[in-house]
């Protein structure tokens, strides 16, 4: 059933940021554990200048601030059980970006798109409308999450909107199929796109060789730690991947609203 008065409420937590100051309630499970070593800064495009150690206590607290999270977000769904309301309502876990957390000796995020800064939780529950447990592993873009949202609560999509729903995915418990590639923006001058197989990146500050440009094979090399942007046996993939990049950035650039030229 719904709720006898529709509502929605968005809640923001600060953490996992810096500072990382857990309280001891969160810290407590971490203090004594081994904490696994973060991916390795060979040939890294963002490494922070914190040494091993450093980073690897950053993971340990880090760890602890999502701890409070949950902490947090278990108060609020006993919460809503307690007045009979978990069944009718939507929760979405979400985040806006990912943290590089040790990997690649960086911390926090950057316009260096490595899958750790990409790749956003995403945790969607409904009992009864979605059914718990089922991992979607296509491809999505935060503009699709709204479509899908208002598609799932029975609303109208607005006429000029980007974004793709999956909800029948979601409902039919289907693999939802997502997109060819998703496609990022930093600033001008900051792209990067990824299909299944292969991450693209143009950014400014990559000037390694004369080229701002980087290719990753994400079957054999997932950990993204050898860029194969200037291998001559990768050339036709690198000018696929360049020219697919410049046609979403000139897709993004259009206005979904019609535009009446003047000259």
């Amino acid at each position: 059933g719904r709720l006898r008065t529709p509502q929605f409420m968005h809640l923001g937590f600060y953490a996992p940021h810096p500072p990382l100051n857990p309280t001891t309630e969160m810290f407590e499970p971490y203090k004594d554990i081994d904490i696994p070593d973060p991916i390795s800064r060979e040939n890294s495009r963002a490494d922070s200048g914190l040494s091993d150690d450093q980073l690897r206590e950053y993971r340990r607290h880090f760890a602890a601030m999502i701890t409070g999270v949950d902490i947090a977000i278990g108060r609020l769904l006993d919460d809503l059980e307690k007045n009979n309301e978990l069944e009718s309502t939507l929760i979405i876990f979400g985040s806006d970006h990912g943290d590089l957390c040790g990997d690649h000796g960086g911390i926090s995020k950057g316009p260096n798109y490595y899958e750790g800064v990409m790749r956003m939780p995403c945790i969607m529950h409904w009992p009864g409308v979605i059914k718990a447990g089922h991992k979607h592993k296509g491809l999505f873009e935060m503009v699709d999450i709204m479509p899908t949202i208002l598609d799932l609560c029975d609303l109208p999509q607005p006429e000029n909107i980007q974004g793709q729903s999956f909800a029948d995915a979601l409902r039919d418990n289907n693999e939802a199929v997502g997109r060819e590639d998703v496609y990022a923006i930093h600033a001008p001058g900051y792209i990067m796109l990824r299909n299944h197989d292969w991450k693209y990146v143009r950014a400014e500050f990559f000037n390694n060789d004369d080229t701002r440009e980087v290719l990753y094979n994400l079957v054999d090399d997932p950990e993204e730690l050898h860029d194969l942007a200037q291998d001559p046996a990768h050339a036709e993939t690198l000018a696929a991947m360049r020219e697919r990049s410049l046609v979403r950035t000139v897709a993004a650039s259009n206005s979904t609203k019609p535009i009446r030229l003047r000259f």
